[in-house]
């Protein structure tokens, strides 16, 4: 017997469009930039179906082994990276400056441990500052290749970031059409017996075979 019948395993619904295998996924090209955007590794092997898992019953129905389907899409795990990609985006970071640090180096009327705190705090404020513009300098790219690069906006360094996160926006809604809101922010069980809420061809929450 096989470790995936044993032990379960991955069965795949719905096919990215590059491995010809059917039935693609409707939504194949939005997934595949916002999956650009988030710096999501697709997988077309894992792209959209059901994790089977196995669990033995207990009580009355005990030694009877039943299969439990769980949706896994795609389309909803990008959804959920990128929008919160977009939350650290609009992040309010504030570090300080090396002369303030210095500063604070040398206020002797903290204790040694205080100031080393604070500037170890800013040190960490410093390298998500950073993270935050090495993010938004790749969306820059991206986005101008994606939406502005046969338009009046002459290079990527023309948009804002105001302008960029819009874009990105746009995008995640677009895909959100599909998706239904993220699992962290549904409270519906709808939404977490499915791998997209909108999606006619979406994997959905089953057991014992009864699954679609």
């Amino acid at each position: 017997m096989a470790l995936s019948e044993l032990f379960g395993g991955f069965r795949q619904t719905n096919h990215p469009p590059e491995t010809r295998a059917k039935p693609v996924c409707p939504s194949s090209e939005i997934i595949s930039i916002c999956a650009t955007l988030a710096d999501f590794q697709i997988n077309s092997n894992r792209f959209c179906g059901h994790e089977v898992t196995h669990e033995d019953s207990i009580g009355p129905l005990s030694g009877f082994r039943g299969d439990i389907f769980w949706p896994v899409s795609t389309c909803s795990n990008v959804h959920g990276k990128l929008g919160k990609m977009i939350e650290f985006t609009k992040e309010h970071i504030e570090v300080q400056n090396e002369s303030q640090i210095d500063k604070i180096l040398t206020d002797t009327t903290k204790s040694v441990g205080e100031r080393i705190k604070t500037a170890d705090e800013n040190m960490e404020k410093v390298k998500r500052k950073r993270e935050q513009e090495q993010l938004l300098a790749r969306w820059r790219n991206t986005v101008w290749e994606l939406t502005c690069s046969n338009k009046d906006v002459e290079k990527p360094e023309d948009l804002s970031e105001d302008e960029i996160i819009g874009k990105v926006e746009a995008f995640l809604k677009a895909l959100g059409n599909i998706t239904g809101p993220s699992f962290e922010k549904s409270l519906s069980l709808s939404r977490t017996t499915k791998g997209a809420e909108n999606c006619p061809q979406t994997p959905r929450y089953g057991q014992n075979g009864e699954y679609s």
